[in-house]
């Protein structure tokens, strides 16, 4: 409603129906001689409307006891209204260290509190590559701290650890070729990509790639990196919600793309424990956990307590 934006006009004033939609409306009359800011026009609009099918105003629930405060926000008078924005400033202290915990649990895979993390001084963090020992710069519980508030983010190279990727989950092999070679002897044949799969070496599919295109062995970290720069620019862009169809359209493919996320990985922690269970010491009963189609979510979910024997809603965070 435009007119929740700017102050009534000499033509509201003389037509009391629409009045209400602005700052400033005139006072109406009562019976008893005193007046109430905008109730009268509120009513004459009610009953102009009265009866009004889709497609028509309505008109919201006005309490005869009660006076509206129709001033707009103060952010919306100095030009460009952004309804949502990034918290300006560092960010709270107590989420910087649960981060910084769960960062190194993931690395050491051993939960430790607060205090043993700060107790233990300095630390370095040692994993193989390609069959040879690597070693991170050494580091302390409170340099994770300093860096996630500075950066409001974490980059495993400044500390010269690996990538925070599971190998099994987020890897994947991508390409983009821009041509189609069939093969001269046999034309309903062309020279193919094939991407391995980092589910389990058993696992049956071998995605394949044979024209132009692009071609991923999975979308999982593709997915999350989407859902990461659509909730940026809907907070970037808010001040497109009043307008238009663009911001709207990135509002639905938002929850999309985390439902898409969610499903992606609850499929793939049902095939890995199907054909690796052994190796994370997890429980694969495919009877038990039902199909992975026409299955609610929330049914799905419920894998991850079937399959790890650590439910989700008994996980930290």
């Amino acid at each position: 409603m435009a007119g929740f934006a700017g102050r009534t006009s000499r033509r509201s004033k003389q037509n009391a129906p629409y009045c209400g939609l602005a700052r400033g409306f005139p006072f109406a009359s009562r019976d008893d001689g005193t007046h109430r800011r905008g109730q009268g026009c509120w009513r004459e609009t009610a009953a102009m409307h009265r009866g009004s099918t889709l497609g028509r105003l309505q008109l919201p629930t006005m309490s005869d006891e009660l006076t509206y405060d129709m001033t707009c926000s103060p952010l919306a008078t100095r030009g460009v209204y952004h309804p949502l924005r990034f918290r300006i400033g560092p960010p709270d202290k107590a989420r910087v260290r649960a981060t910084a915990s769960m960062i190194l649990e993931s690395y050491y895979k051993d939960p430790m509190t607060f205090t043993r993390w700060r107790a233990a001084e300095w630390l370095v963090f040692r994993w193989k590559r390609d069959d040879a020992w690597q070693i991170s710069r050494p580091f302390r519980w409170q340099s994770i701290c300093d860096y996630l508030a500075e950066h409001q983010q974490f980059a495993p190279s400044h500390f010269n650890f690996p990538d925070l990727l599971s190998s099994w989950l987020d890897s994947s092999v991508a390409a983009a070729p821009q041509f189609h070679a069939p093969a001269n002897e046999k034309l309903d044949e062309a020279l193919t990509f094939v991407f391995p799969t980092a589910l389990s070496e058993s696992f049956p599919i071998r995605p394949q790639h044979d024209r132009e295109g692009r071609a991923f062995s999975s979308l999982q970290l593709m997915l999350l990196q989407s859902w990461l720069e659509l909730r940026t620019r809907l907070v970037d862009q808010s001040h497109l919600m009043f307008d238009g169809h663009e911001w709207l359209r990135d509002l639905f493919a938002y929850f999309s793309t985390i439902v898409a996320a969610v499903d992606n990985t609850l499929h793939q922690v049902y095939y890995r424990a199907k054909y690796e269970a052994a190796r994370h010491g997890w429980k694969f009963d495919a009877e038990a956990l039902g199909p992975t189609h026409g299955q609610s979510m929330q049914k799905k979910l419920r894998w991850i307590g079937q399959i790890t024997s650590r439910p989700l809603e008994k996980c930290a965070g």
